[in-house]
């Protein structure tokens, strides 16, 4: 690997025209301290500064750091610097990185993602008792449940925990988890999953993608808790973040379920509701009902046995209901997709 060595400044500057979305990548290595949590922070007006990533960095090899941004617009230069939780070290980077994006091409991958992870080919072969295949047969199929889980939960005890308030330490970093839980788990323990808070005020979908793909390093089924906006953004842009964060979580392989932090009660919204009072739909409502009832479902498919008997269609993964009618004969049944290749049924009229 070709190396940058960065001594005491800890920073290095991207002397080029910043697009406004990118993914960035590359190894860290340390001296002057064994291991060390290193967040990655970009400065983008000479004042504001964004975290792009985080990685707990070590002396004796390297780590590799995965994060990106997503600005409004495109910058001339923009200074990178590599903050440490031990006090003065030194930090040698290799191979990084900086691929632009556009929203489109983005959103072309999460979905790509979606069909590979989320959805299944499934063939239904329709025979008579005799096993002679039917052509001609009417089918109906409709999605019952979903297998990847949503929900709804608030917790008032949540503001008094003082971790909650104090989770922006390095400490608290990705990395230093991950390390933690490998930790844990050389030790004897087993663990069932992963829980991750979700609140959010301005999400960054690249440095979100890279948090998920170093926790999917333990291989263990991720589970985003209390997902939110902040309700210091007006609706619109609530809604407009919230969809934002949906699609990035639900697309990512090693996330099993999301749990939203959007009940409503008599007081008002805690920072984000699905409804108001009447139950009419705010932004952030008709996101939910966007996604979950309509481009994240199946819904009902109709459809003829071809010529073999068989009738083919994708779905998402979850439990189906199915109607076979040919002449006088009717078949009701359920079946499930699961992961794994093409799902095969038998209706038998």
């Amino acid at each position: 690997m070709e190396e940058q060595q960065l001594v005491f400044l800890k920073m290095f500057v991207l002397l080029l025209i910043i697009p406004s979305s990118a993914a960035t990548e590359g190894w860290v290595k340390i001296s002057g301290s064994n291991a060390s949590a290193i967040k990655a922070s970009q400065t983008l007006d000479n004042v504001t500064t964004m975290c792009i990533g985080n990685v707990i960095a070590r002396s004796e090899c390297w780590s590799f750091i995965k994060g990106g941004f997503v600005l409004d617009s495109s910058l001339d230069n923009a200074i990178v610097y590599f903050l440490d939780s031990n006090g003065y070290i030194n930090v040698t980077l290799a191979s990084t990185s900086l691929q632009p994006f556009t929203h489109q091409q983005w959103q072309n991958d999460q979905e790509m993602s979606i069909d590979k992870e989320r959805k299944r080919t499934v063939t239904i072969h329709v025979s008579d008792v005799d096993g002679n295949m039917i052509e001609g047969a009417r089918i109906v199929v409709e999605q019952l449940n979903r297998d990847f889980l949503f929900g709804s939960a608030i917790s008032k005890t949540i503001l008094e925990n003082l971790p909650y308030q104090t989770c922006g330490d390095l400490n608290s970093s990705v990395g230093a988890y991950v390390a933690r839980m490998k930790e844990v788990e050389e030790g004897g323990v087993t663990m069932d999953g992963v829980g991750l808070e979700g609140h959010f005020t301005t999400p960054n979908s690249a440095l979100i993608r890279g948090v998920l793909d170093q926790l999917g390093t333990l291989q263990l089924p991720i589970w985003l808790t209390e997902v939110d906006i902040s309700n210091t953004l007006d609706q619109d842009t609530q809604g407009m973040y919230f969809e934002v964060v949906l699609r990035e979580v639900y697309s990512h392989p090693s996330v099993n379920g999301i749990m939203l932090w959007t009940a409503m009660d008599p007081e008002g919204c805690y920072q984000m509701c699905l409804t108001d009072p009447n139950f009419q739909n705010p932004p952030a409502g008709d996101v939910v009902d966007k996604l979950l009832l309509k481009e994240w479902s199946t819904g009902v498919v109709n459809g003829q046995s071809d010529e073999d008997g068989t009738f083919s269609f994708d779905g998402f993964l979850g439990e189906y209901m199915v109607n076979v009618n040919f002449g006088n004969r009717t078949s009701n049944s359920t079946f499930f997709i699961y992961k794994g290749e093409t799902n095969h049924f038998s209706i038998q009229l």
